[in-house]
């Protein structure tokens, strides 16, 4: 069995719980500011874009899963906190991603970062 057909054979649950794992490793990542490993989080050719709210493609082939966040906050916190200084939000927002199974594991093949607002701090150099 390839490891595409064991993935689409999983339970609903054990698929979330890969699925969380997933996200949560991907979070850990940017957060700590692992960047050289980040893009090991998607197959080679990966669209990574920014679209408006209503544009996504709902057409899958087989093993690939749509996935999308409820919802995402970025902030800044300062490395040292500062008592006259709150902690800014940079940027909100959804992911709508599509996921295949690439080396065993879930990659991303594409990950839409779709923005609440239109204005993102030029100051922002982080991935989303």
């Amino acid at each position: 069995m390839s490891a595409a057909e064991r993935y689409l054979t999983l339970s609903s649950g054990q698929l979330r719980l890969e699925l969380e794992e997933l996200y949560a490793a991907y979070t850990a990542c940017l957060d700590e500011e692992r960047f050289e490993e980040w893009p090991e989080f998607f197959v080679e050719q990966c669209l990574y874009k920014i679209v408006p709210r209503e544009n996504f493609e709902r057409g899958l082939p087989l093993a690939t899963w749509l996935c999308e966040s409820k919802g995402y906050l970025a902030d800044r916190v300062t490395a040292i906190p500062l008592l006259d200084e709150f902690t800014r939000v940079f940027n909100t927002g959804q992911y709508r991603d599509k996921l295949v199974v690439e080396e065993g594991r879930l990659k991303f093949k594409e990950k839409l970062c779709i923005f609440d607002s239109l204005l993102v701090p030029n100051s922002l150099i982080y991935p989303l």
